[in-house]
């Protein structure tokens, strides 16, 4: 069930359409409360660094935070104001999580309104259909949010050279975690100022990225069950009335996001002209391979290849291309995703490959 693209397989033919609506509207969603969240934690982190487009960031989570419960909310306020590094940084990644927790919920209804539309076409209850694909969602945001730890406490300044530090300009594994990240109020190591900023071994940061995320995944499914176990409440109530749907309002969608490089542009690709930036004349580096690997579409592998064969920069990727910086980014994560399945799936055959070579070799002996 944690594969994205499990969901086809219990949806029929006829929702698909409105599934997949739903899905790019979550996805949207997450994209701006990441993008949001992890600028405003970097800039708390890094007093003065990018500071310059910092109100574009403010406004949007200002709206994120009027939906936040009051207890959220008031948490929020508490960490930001003690003003230590794992304060804030813990102040964001919570307040990242109840972004999140807002549009599982919203998602959920949405899904579950279009299922209770469609119970015939449908072989279970209308909520666990609903449940099944908020989880697939929530499952995706693991790397993801493990990317944005890394993020708020770094910026990454590599650009792609060779096929071969091309990983790690996408997965940036030589990432180290500083402690701040699980120091408190973020964690249970009692806060040091001088060892804040102090890097761990690539073993212990594993372990912190993956509890991290999997802590914040868990708090998703939770919040998701809670949703799920209400709404079954609910419906029992109401059975005796014979309603069937829920009508209980969503709060105000909140995947409206404006940054400085969506100011002037629009999504649907009217940006400036394509001859205000040129594209240099030769690759810095070829990767037709891998992007040959990962069946990439071709607007994905048009920006891979001008962000990382061509060592453009992102906004001028996007004035290249008539695009939109958020289009662009959009293009970028989803050509990732797909580079990292394929090299994913090319490891799981070779490692498939090596074992029955060996299972062959051991068996040749044994004859």
């Amino acid at each position: 069930m944690g594969d994205s693209r499990d969901w086809k397989v219990f949806t029929p033919p006829s929702l698909l359409e409105a599934v997949q609506h739903l899905r790019k509207n979550f996805d949207q969603a997450a994209w701006n409360y990441r993008t949001v969240t992890r600028q405003l934690c970097f800039a708390a982190l890094h007093p003065g660094k990018h500071d310059k487009f910092l109100a574009d960031y403010q406004r949007p989570f200002a709206h994120y935070r009027r939906l936040f419960s009051v207890g959220a909310s008031a948490s929020f306020d508490q960490m930001i104001a003690i003003r230590t590094p794992p304060s804030l940084f813990a102040a964001y990644f919570h307040g990242f999580a109840h972004c999140m927790q807002l549009h599982v919920r919203i998602t959920f209804f949405e899904l579950f309104q279009v299922a209770n539309a469609n119970a015939g076409t449908l072989q279970v209850h209308p909520a666990e259909w609903a449940r099944n694909h908020v989880r697939i969602l929530i499952a995706a945001q693991f790397r993801p949010v493990r990317r944005w730890i890394k993020e708020v406490c770094d910026e990454q300044m590599l650009t792609v050279e060779s096929a071969d530090n091309f990983e790690e300009v996408v997965f940036w594994k030589t990432w180290r975690a500083p402690r701040l990240i699980y120091m408190r109020p973020s964690g249970n190591l009692p806060f040091n100022s001088d060892d804040a900023w102090k890097r761990e071994d690539q073993e212990h940061t594993e372990r912190l990225l993956n509890s991290l995320a999997g802590d914040f995944i868990q708090r998703l499914e939770t919040r998701l069950e809670e949703i799920v176990g209400q709404l079954y409440v609910s419906l029992a109530k109401r059975k005796a009335t014979g309603a069937t749907t829920e009508n209980r309002p969503t709060p105000q969608s909140t995947t409206e996001l404006v940054t400085p490089s969506t100011k002037s542009h629009s999504s649907g690709g009217t940006g400036k002209p394509k001859d205000v930036i040129e594209k240099p004349r030769t690759k810095k580096t070829d990767l037709s391979a891998m992007f040959d690997a990962a069946d990439l579409t071709e607007r994905q592998r048009e920006c891979l290849s001008l962000l990382f064969e061509y060592s453009m920069r992102k906004t001028d990727v996007a004035r290249y291309l008539g695009l939109d910086r958020k289009t662009v980014d959009e293009h970028l994560a989803a050509g990732t995703r797909r580079m990292e399945a394929s090299r994913a799936k090319l490891r799981g055959d070779r490692s498939f490959a090596k074992s029955k070579a060996g299972e062959k070799r051991d068996g040749t002996r044994e004859g």
